[in-house]
């Protein structure tokens, strides 16, 4: 959920939301037995929904123990494939199951996508968060580093074909 928004007067509320199956719309969430109702509908070319692939939650041990936690979009395809790792910036952000028409076309074209939560990330709590400062370039490239040797014993990864990218701090 993105944003929420009263109405007047009214025990009705209007939601920003979005899955990881379908882009951001507006829902109308009538508390006085209305139920939710989509408003908007900005997924253009009417893609069926079971055509998309939802995120699996994975956790894999780090260097010093931890457990840190990614999500991993997979084709559906047989054999080995791809995997392209998606750094977040920040440093202390967080990936999120949304909708990615960049994820979800990887994955249609045969790519798995996988976008890890190392430490520092948001959401986990405050003294995971707080490991990142004063070790930029330290522990979250070392979780990372950990997140890589945990793709690479996956039987359906390729291993001659991984790559990674990443914005701000997450491309440093």
């Amino acid at each position: 959920m993105y944003g929420i928004a009263a109405a007047r007067g009214r025990d009705v509320f209007y939601v920003l939301l979005t899955k990881p199956s379908r882009p951001m719309d507006i829902y109308r969430v009538d508390l006085e037995g209305g139920g939710v109702v989509r408003v908007t509908d900005t997924f253009y070319g009417r893609v069926p929904d079971e055509v998309l692939v939802r995120p699996e939650s994975v956790w894999y041990e780090s260097f010093d123990g931890r457990k840190i936690h990614a999500f991993i979009y997979r084709p559906r395809s047989e054999g080995r494939v791809p995997v392209l790792v998606v750094l977040h910036g920040g440093p202390e952000s967080q990936s999120r199951p949304y909708y990615s028409a960049l994820t979800q076309y990887l994955v249609s074209r045969g790519v798995a996508v996988c976008y890890p939560n190392f430490r520092g990330s948001s959401g986990y709590g405050k003294s995971f968060q707080k490991l990142i400062r004063r070790d930029w370039g330290g522990g979250e490239l070392r979780d990372v580093e950990h997140l890589v040797k945990y793709l690479l014993s996956q039987p359906w990864v390729d291993p001659g074909r991984l790559g990674v990218f990443g914005g701000a701090s997450g491309a440093s």
